[in-house]
């Protein structure tokens, strides 16, 4: 049974990028990821009242009880509005479970190269597709891979790589692999052309490089490492000079966008869905409700914060954020909150609250939290079983 849930974790992971059904539409890692979530929860006989669990359930009920109060005053609003609410908190759920009680440390070896292989297949794919790195810089189409549109590929890359170096970094994997996967997502942010996927795994790529470089003895290993990132600054510099006399009408996307963040209608925060935000009413402490941004201005909210402070108030944002810091076990000054805080910057320009993969991540760094405290107090667990681990943490 434990390897059934394994596997199934690992699968789901590794087709997240495909996308059968227009967005919106349940796909089938979304299917598979549910299916994880049952078996795991049949194997340990349900879930623990660990304080991870007992946040994320108390922001689910409360977005949920918000949501049914704003389909009762709107004739507009659907209950399927529920469904990504509730499957989200579930897969969350169901991941943690499965890392924390049903795998062990070492089988989460398997999560990573899911990871890995999501990452290359995605990569290989846009190759297969489009011909070449070459045919891609020189075509003004905005590639999307096996995804329905840019903004998706763009998150995927920023969700997978910090995934990756969260898994990574406190299993001491591989530092050559790190490089290649971390690499890997960096490009096909660039490949995505969405400006704040760019922005937020530039950090994560450079920090990762600069603090896997220091402990790295290896004299070969340190050499492929900053020979990976000088080729792609280089290639950068290369097609930033190609571009400079003709910056902003360039045929380049890539270069265009770079050219022109903060100028683009999309960079405007209004248009993000702050606008509620600048003459809120009462209705602000609460929520007005998902949906009644759509309803008031046309069209959805395009960011995370936005979105929870709208839809859910001042309460719902308080209550998001304790969950957060419950997930990074109170530690803001540590590796698992920062790579959220790349993640969390992305959102403040898209809304990737829905994103089923976005609570796969956060059940990867509230595991990776919960591992670096309990591997720093009791250095035994780093090869223990998750029943030894039970067992020690009920001696203390």
């Amino acid at each position: 049974m434990s390897k059934i849930v394994k596997y199934l974790m690992m699968l789901g992971i590794f087709t997240s990028p495909l996308y059968l059904l227009p967005s919106g539409s349940i796909q089938a890692y979304h299917v598979l990821l549910f299916v994880m979530t049952m078996a795991a929860f049949i194997k340990v006989g349900g879930l623990s009242p660990k304080p991870v669990v007992i946040a994320v359930l108390v922001f689910w009920a409360y977005v949920i009880v918000r949501q049914i109060l704003f389909i009762m005053a709107t004739a507009e609003a659907s209950f399927t509005t529920l469904l990504y609410p509730t499957l989200n908190m579930l897969v969350f759920l169901g991941v943690y479970t499965v890392l924390t009680e049903v795998i062990s440390p070492r089988g989460i070896k398997g999560v990573l190269h899911a990871i890995a292989a999501a990452l290359v297949f995605e990569t290989g794919y846009i190759f297969i597709e489009n011909g070449s790195l070459t045919f891609f810089l020189n075509n003004a189409e905005r590639s999307v891979g096996t995804f329905n549109n840019p903004n998706q590929l763009g998150y995927f890359a920023v969700l997978m790589g910090c995934a990756y170096v969260s898994i990574a970094t406190v299993i001491n994997s591989s530092k050559l692999y790190a490089s290649l996967f971390v690499s890997l997502a960096y490009l096909l942010a660039i490949i995505s052309l969405s400006k704040a996927a760019m922005l937020a795994i530039s950090p994560l790529m450079l920090l990762a490089f600069i603090s896997w470089g220091r402990g790295i003895r290896s004299g070969l290993l340190k050499a492929v490492i900053i020979t990976s990132v000088l080729v792609l600054l280089l290639l950068s510099i290369v097609i930033l000079v190609s571009q400079l006399e003709n910056l902003a009408q360039s045929d380049n996307e890539v270069i265009r966008r770079l050219a022109l963040i903060g100028q683009d209608s999309d960079d405007n925060l209004v248009d993000r869905g702050y606008a509620l935000l600048l003459n809120p009413d009462w209705r602000i402490i609460f929520g007005y409700g998902e949906g009644y941004y759509n309803m008031l201005f046309g069209n959805e909210v395009h960011s995370t914060l936005a979105n929870v402070i709208t839809s859910f108030g001042v309460a719902g944002f308080i209550l998001f954020s304790s969950m957060i810091l419950t997930i990074v076990q109170y530690r803001i000054v540590s590796m698992q909150f920062g790579l959220l805080g790349l993640v969390l910057a992305y959102g403040l320009t898209h809304n990737g609250l829905r994103n089923t993969l976005f609570w796969v991540f956060l059940a990867i760094i509230a595991w990776s939290a919960r591992y670096a405290m309990d591997a720093k107090n009791k250095p035994a667990l780093r090869l223990a079983t998750p029943k030894k681990i039970r067992q020690m943490s009920a001696m203390v």
